[in-house]
């Protein structure tokens, strides 16, 4: 992969070592591996650290309602960093040029995405969304027009849109307004209980009773919903995203918007490879698919910043991270004291990383 023109801003997704799986308590004593990190054969990389500086960095505890990519991507989009309030469900709605197509002027946008939650033991866990349970665009238009109508009897608007991923729908709601609620992203996989409308943030808002009951009515129709006749795993639940509202000086310049995306390129470090993924049964499999996806990924990618680095261009970034913490990298001028430093310094990227 060669860009004549690279994006301005490059987005690494699992780019930090996969963290081991700790309870909340234990916080404190875990961070990523380094072992991994410090193996790796990234020459690309390691040249691009030398003529760097740190811009932003960050770690996130386990009851963030964000991800560190959703906060890199919001500052990047000039948005405030809210907790559970990042707007990507309007975006979206600019996008699909839907703004306008509302029968209520008075609400906000959010994400609307089927999805399986499995209960065990009384806790109840977020286990895939519908598209990874392999949903097509046509069942959705099915079940959208199934629940419909429950829907509008809640003033929530429901709209299908073939460009989003199978399985999601916008909605536009007053409901929505000042709604708190974490990403697909941060709870998948996880015990959600905490993250569940009328917990945390949104523990006091006056629709999360309204809300939760939407949820159990749905739970019910999807029950014995003939979408699921042939799935060993069900669609049985929805989850709500993407509220929040963009910057107001945004909302009527949807060209400056689209220029700031445009300005963005996400790549994940585990669909960088040069194979085909295999399917991963252990932490062990895991860490080596990932420190080979990372080398090919190196020689294929980050070779093309390195003159912007080297330039020192500001407005010329990277941003590495996993599920708990990020770092943003932009290229900056040193003297040849530093870099005599930097040549006898210590050669592990998790110090050059400061992680």
């Amino acid at each position: 992969m060669q860009f004549s023109t690279v994006p301005k801003n490059l987005i690494l997704l699992n780019a930090l070592p996969p963290n081991d799986t700790h309870p909340k308590e234990d916080w404190q004593s875990f961070g990523p591996t380094n072992i991994e990190l410090n193996s790796l054969k990234v020459p690309n990389l390691r040249k691009l650290l030398t003529t760097s500086q740190i811009k932003w960095s960050e770690k996130l505890t386990p009851d963030s309602y964000n991800t560190p990519f959703e906060n890199i991507f919001a500052r990047f989009l000039e948005w405030p960093i809210e907790e559970g309030r990042l707007p990507f469900a309007q975006m979206r709605a600019i996008e699909r040029e839907l703004i306008n197509k509302t029968a209520n002027s008075d609400g906000e946008w959010a994400l609307i995405t089927l999805c399986n939650w499995n209960v065990q033991q009384g806790q109840v866990s977020f286990t895939a969304d519908a598209q990874s349970l392999g949903i097509t665009h046509a069942e959705s238009a099915q079940i959208l027009n199934d629940m419909q109508p429950y829907f509008k009897e809640d003033s929530i608007e429901l709209f299908f849109d073939s460009n989003l991923k199978e399985g999601q729908w916008l909605a536009f709601s007053p409901h929505f307004k000042a709604l708190s609620c974490a990403s697909v992203d941060k709870v998948k996989g996880l015990a959600i209980d905490d993250y569940l409308i009328g917990k945390g943030p949104s523990s006091s808002h006056p629709s999360s009773n309204k809300l939760r009951r939407l949820q159990n009515e749905m739970q019910m129709l999807l029950y014995n919903h003939p979408i699921n006749d042939a799935r060993s795993v069900h669609i049985n639940s929805f989850w709500i995203s993407g509220c929040g509202e963009i910057p107001k000086g945004q909302l009527n310049n949807a060209a400056h918007i689209s220029q700031l995306n445009n300005n963005i390129l996400i790549q994940d470090v585990l669909s960088f490879e040069s194979e085909p993924r295999a399917t991963l049964t252990s932490v062990s499999e895991l860490k080596e698919f990932w420190t080979q996806s990372w080398e090919h990924l190196d020689s294929r990618l980050l070779v093309d910043y390195l003159d912007s680095f080297k330039l020192a261009e500001h407005n010329t970034s990277i941003s590495l991270c996993n599920d708990s913490e990020s770092i943003t990298l932009v290229g900056a001028k040193h003297g040849w004291g530093h870099q005599i430093k930097q040549a006898f310094s210590s050669k592990k990227l998790s110090s050059l990383l400061h992680v």
